[in-house]
């Protein structure tokens, strides 16, 4: 009955001692919700905002083109308005994804700036998403769209 008592003891002490240090070892690791801070994120739904914007009037424009097009009843003047307009669509799609494309890295450049910042001040030497860790990690994703937020200028578009 004694050596029972001391085998039980042990794995309680063990187990202690598991927890512990799994509980620091949980310090060490945060967790983000990158879907959460992209819905949050003022710049980011912005700029959504605006390329939706835009995508609509990329949408008119061909709709007017189109228009244009059928009108003509000479086929080589059709051929060539066609031929413009695939050039200028292009053209503005282009100008449209680049635009869209420079305002994401600066996102992301943000973003990746502002992580490292939460991730020094908690401590956090490992992020994950959030669904990749299922237990044992701080979650910093509110933390990490106050911070955004609060540095967001109208200096961004």
């Amino acid at each position: 009955m004694n050596l029972l008592k001391k085998i039980f003891l042990s794995c309680i002490m063990s187990s202690c001692l598991l927890l512990c240090s799994s509980a620091t070892f949980a310090e060490e690791y945060g967790i983000i919700d990158v879907n959460k801070v992209d819905s949050m994120y003022k710049k980011s739904i912005q700029t959504k905002a605006d390329l939706s914007i835009k995508e609509a009037e990329l949408q008119k424009f061909q709709a007017e083109q189109l228009k244009k097009i059928n009108l003509k009843t000479d086929e080589a003047e059709k051929k060539e308005l066609i031929e413009k307009f695939k050039k200028d669509y292009k053209y503005k799609k282009e100008k449209i994804l680049k635009e869209h494309n420079r305002k994401m890295k600066a996102i992301r450049d943000e973003l990746a700036k502002t992580l490292r910042s939460v991730m020094k001040n908690k401590g956090i030497k490992v992020l994950f998403r959030n669904n990749a860790v299922v237990l044992g990690a701080q979650d910093i994703t509110d933390e990490v769209v106050e911070e955004l937020n609060s540095k967001t200028s109208s200096s961004f578009r």
